[in-house]
């Protein structure tokens, strides 16, 4: 009966999804921002979650005020979705998505690739040659 009950268990758990590993809170190189991936519809989207400073040396949040679009510069920084529509390529690697920079306020193509517990994430035009590439951090 133990035999039993534990080949019943041990058959379920192996048919159980496995969460991707890109799944998760990841900071940026500098410390000062915090990003969850998270999925859906088998797409990979990525949400600042947290910044070191939300908020203007006089309290207000920091907003979204390079984007040409008067609607979207009322947009909170924290909380934005700053990358979007990657794909899981497999063995560890995400392209055919975005990321959006507020800063500049362009979307540049994107690509993610997990190296051990770092997140290598590249934001460039064209190919990843022509672009820039940092190193995030797991958040445990």
């Amino acid at each position: 009966m133990k035999r039993s009950l534990f080949l019943l268990v041990l058959l379920l758990t192996s048919f159980a999804p496995k969460k991707n590993p890109v799944l998760g809170k990841w900071e940026n190189p500098k410390g000062d921002g915090r990003m969850e991936i998270i999925t859906r519809n088998n797409k990979f989207y990525g949400k600042l979650y947290w910044l070191k400073e939300p908020n203007l040396p006089d309290g207000t949040p920091k907003m979204d005020i390079n984007n040409p679009d008067p609607k979207l510069q009322k947009r909170h920084i924290q909380g934005l979705e700053i990358i979007h529509d990657l794909v899981d390529k497999g063995n560890g690697v995400f392209e055919d998505g975005f990321v959006y920079e507020p800063k500049t306020a362009k979307d540049f193509n994107c690509r993610l690739e997990l190296i051990g517990d770092k997140l290598q994430m590249q934001g460039f035009i064209g190919t990843p040659l022509l672009g820039r590439t940092e190193l995030w951090t797991r958040v445990k």
